[in-house]
């Protein structure tokens, strides 16, 4: 009876390596698309404001950099967390949106549709989950012929599920 006793704990201390082992793999792949993403999007940013600084636009250039200031500062303090709130990726998808459109005159309209039993304060979520895909949706999805294009992030909840579209 020891015996068998000592090879469950042994089965289960492996079993918890494995998943803590699965957990950072999984952090990981998320920092390393994080770090992908980010300095492309920076760098077309800052080329859009340098734009507007060449073309002697002032009012243009200041907008977009505090609008991307604002950005970077919230993307910054997300970044640090092992998990936020689906209402902070949202307030961030947001204020991204902001900032794309701004450098593509209002192209894209963003829309958010959260379906009643979905709680975005309690829903918690890797951050800059949802980032890639939008940025991905925003600068592909749509060719010149789109009147009024959309981005709509639909949420649900099924079962024992969130369903982001």
């Amino acid at each position: 009876m020891l015996i068998k006793q000592m090879k469950l704990k042994e089965k289960s201390l492996q079993e918890n390596k494995r998943l803590q082992l699965e957990r950072q793999l999984t952090e990981t792949r998320l920092v390393a698309l994080q770090s992908q993403m980010n300095p492309h999007f920076i760098f077309n940013v800052l080329n859009s404001i340098q734009y507007y600084i060449l073309d002697n636009d002032i009012d243009n250039a200041i907008n977009s950099l505090g609008r991307f200031s604002n950005l970077i500062r919230q993307m910054l303090n997300l970044s640090t967390k092992n998990d936020i709130s689906l209402n902070e990726e949202i307030e961030f998808l947001k204020l991204y949106n902001e900032v794309e459109n701004f450098r593509w005159q209002n192209k894209v309209n963003f829309v958010v549709d959260i379906a009643n039993e979905v709680d975005i304060y309690k829903t918690k979520i890797p951050p800059m989950l949802l980032q890639p895909i939008v940025e991905n949706a925003f600068v592909h999805a749509f060719n010149q012929s789109y009147v009024n294009p959309t981005i709509t992030l639909n949420v649900t909840h099924k079962e024992k599920y969130f369903v982001i579209k």
